[in-house]
């Protein structure tokens, strides 16, 4: 071709400087544009002209990523105190993600209004939490339309039914970014949504479509607050009956979602025969690393399972990062504490160790929480609920959590100073 005339140059520069001076405009694009989000296909869709969220479509413009590595743990807030926050800090755990399972942050029976006591305790908490410099991810866990557990989602719950639940949720961020959009990094981010669940095939457009779903919140949040890191969770799915875990669930995001201030996050809970064993009812233990069946609802295989078929499981998590230049978060992994003759503590350090060669962030679950999960009480006796001062899984934690940064908290340059706050044990 020939090389451009001087005048055309000049044109193409101008073009340039006006498309540059769009972006501001392009970011704020309304739910028209966004409601276009499509479930991506589970054979992986491109983003293209039959999957339409386009650049400009979702902010691409945010230059804040999380910028280090987290190693910390999962704590239900209701139970925190001052105390709590300062053994956690000492221990060197750098994250909390606080879950509002106990305590949701949105009444859940109608007429749903927020709960200001809730978020009352929540203030607390990140005073407690930046005085002593650990960051907090949000993650309200608990919302209207969940009617069969506060701790997880199913594909069959109200939530993916009817696009009221939707709304409600739309509510709940949008009252969570207004009101803490000038806090500083005391929030490492905000966590949109806890184990989101799908029975396959599902109807784009419909309340199922957890990408519409994405969509809505992140316009809802970004109206208020451009500052704090978004959290997208990727889902749990069945299809003919056959259950894929969470790092099989990136592939259903629509990377047309991600920015550079957004994280993907996963929970880890492979095989669930070995980690649930003996928490809600005693069973015949299992030992890892080992020949292990599934429970009927995880999809019943067989299959045997050590640190090389947990890394095959967390590499598709791994791939999805690298493709799409996007963080992972490990949101929860555990496995029963008092198991510790069976291998327990052993699979916490292998995906411990394949986490640290992936650089995902991870939050163990959980802290001074259920019983089941608490690392400082004993690796071998269920009956014994005595906490320790040491323990072979707390000095685990540790010996990683040594690895952690501590950069100094800041707070946003018009955030307001907020008194000291008491213990509590609400």
């Amino acid at each position: 071709m020939n090389k451009p005339l001087p005048f055309q140059r000049i044109l193409n520069i101008c073009l340039a400087l006006v498309a540059l001076a769009c972006l501001p405009l392009l970011a704020r694009a309304d739910l028209a544009c966004l409601a276009k989000v499509e479930c991506v296909s589970l054979e992986e869709k491109p983003v293209s002209a039959g999957n339409p969220v386009e650049e400009g479509a979702i902010n691409k413009t945010f230059t804040k990523s999380w910028k280090t590595q987290y190693r910390g743990m999962n704590a239900s807030p209701h139970r925190l105190t001052e105390t709590d926050i300062k053994d956690f800090a000492d221990m060197g755990g750098n994250l909390l993600r606080l879950s509002f399972a106990a305590t949701p942050l949105m009444k859940i029976k109608e007429p749903n209004t927020i709960d200001n006591a809730v978020f009352e305790k929540l203030d607390k908490i990140l005073n407690l939490c930046e005085k002593y410099n650990v960051q907090v991810l949000l993650d309200p866990h608990y919302y209207p339309g969940m009617n069969h557990s506060p701790w997880t989602m199913y594909g069959s719950d109200q939530f993916f039914s009817d696009f009221k639940y939707h709304d409600l949720l739309v509510q709940l961020w949008e009252s969570i970014a207004q009101r803490y959009k000038d806090r500083g990094d005391v929030i490492a981010g905000y966590d949109l949504l806890n184990e989101p669940s799908q029975n396959l095939p599902l109807k784009p457009g419909s309340p199922s479509d957890l990408n519409l779903l994405y969509a809505k919140l992140i316009q809802a949040i970004r109206k208020y607050d451009t500052h704090h890191t978004l959290v997208i969770a990727a889902p749990y799915f069945y299809e003919d009956s056959v259950s894929h875990g969470y790092c099989e669930g990136t592939r259903y995001l629509n990377p047309a979602l991600l920015d550079s201030n957004t994280v993907v996050e996963v929970h880890f809970y492979e095989p669930a025969r070995f980690t649930h064993q003996s928490i809600s009812k005693e069973e015949v233990p299992v030992s890892y690393p080992g020949t292990i069946t599934e429970y009927a609802w995880a999809g019943g295989r067989t299959d045997t399972y050590d640190a090389l078929r947990l890394k095959q499981s967390l590499e598709l998590a791994r791939q999805f990062s690298v493709k799409n230049k996007v963080e992972i978060l490990v949101g929860e992994f555990s496995a029963p504490r008092h198991l510790g003759n069976y291998g327990a503590n052993l699979w916490i350090e292998d995906v411990i160790k394949i986490m640290e060669e992936f650089r995902f962030s991870w939050a163990y679950h959980e802290y001074r929480g259920f019983q089941g999960w608490d690392a400082e009480r004993s690796n071998t006796d269920k009956a014994d609920l005595k906490r320790y001062a040491s323990t072979p899984r707390l000095l685990l934690l540790k010996k990683y959590f040594a690895l952690n940064e501590h950069p100094e908290i800041k707070k946003m340059p018009d955030e307001k100073p907020r008194a000291e706050a008491n213990e509590s044990k609400n």
